[in-house]
């Protein structure tokens, strides 16, 4: 992503860790991913289905952006919390919804369960992200009816084996992640 990880180490001393990040206006994120795996963006019209991301962080919806462009059939909607995905959810009716738990207002679990008493949404999968990696909360998630729950930073490879598992929902456009 264009950032920098080091460290510098003196025996006897103690050491030094650094991480730089790129500061950005979003769209050039994706650009610099899109570029160095040479995939093409889809176009709305051409997805065959849709998913939401609910999440209010915008570095990882941009994450979540440039990951699913890869793939050629999905369009993605975004809702920076939870009532509003809630509102797009029963208005647009995805085929999957990415949810963060740690949401302002309404939490991930809240959400979850009012998509399942709602008879329109009941049966659309929602995989929880959490930077919440404990044993205790992923099984907390999976309890409550998550399809799956995945720890950020995104693993690509947990992503992809994820969205596999989902009957007929997506494909890569030809590369891993």
């Amino acid at each position: 992503m264009g950032g920098n990880l080091g460290v510098k180490s003196t025996p006897g001393e103690g050491s030094t860790f650094w991480l730089e990040l790129q500061t950005c206006n979003g769209d050039s994120v994706k650009s610099n991913m899109l570029s160095s795996n040479s995939d093409r963006v889809p176009e709305p019209a051409e997805s065959s289905l849709q998913a939401l991301y609910i999440e209010d962080d915008p570095a990882s919806l941009e994450l979540m952006r440039a990951i699913l462009s890869r793939r050629i059939n999905i369009h993605l909607l975004e809702a920076p919390n939870a009532e509003f995905g809630l509102e797009l959810a029963r208005n647009q009716l995805p085929d999957l919804i990415f949810m963060d738990i740690n949401l302002p207002g309404m939490d991930g679990f809240e959400a979850l369960q009012a998509l399942r008493l709602d008879e329109t949404t009941r049966d659309i999968p929602v995989i929880a992200i959490s930077a919440g990696a404990r044993s205790k909360d992923i099984e907390r998630g999976l309890a409550a009816g998550f399809f799956d729950y995945l720890n950020k930073p995104l693993d690509l490879k947990r992503l992809t084996a994820t969205l596999a598992r989902l009957p007929g929902l997506v494909k890569l456009n030809g590369n891993d992640p």
